[in-house]
């Protein structure tokens, strides 16, 4: 039994809770996470090349930018079902 190989999914998926990626080529390569506490929230950046930078925010902003571009994806998809 390979508990190294268990231990290194167990991390990848305690992780992967926090994932933000966004699948655009322009992110590839680019690990990118959201930690959240009761009032704060903190955004982490990685890249392949080490490249590390943190935004903080307040907690929720994160979730609205989502929601608005949601929003706004879906009504591009709604005039072009027009057409």
């Amino acid at each position: 039994m390979d508990d190294d190989k268990y231990e290194e999914q167990a991390l990848i998926e305690m992780w992967s809770r926090f994932n933000i990626e966004i699948g655009l080529d322009v992110f590839k390569g680019t690990i990118v996470k959201l930690i959240e506490n009761a009032k704060d929230a903190r955004v982490i950046f990685f890249s392949n090349n080490g490249f590390l930078n943190e935004l903080y925010l307040k907690k929720g902003i994160i979730d609205r930018v989502f929601e608005i571009f949601d929003e706004k994806l879906n009504l591009i998809y709604k005039e072009m079902d027009l057409e």
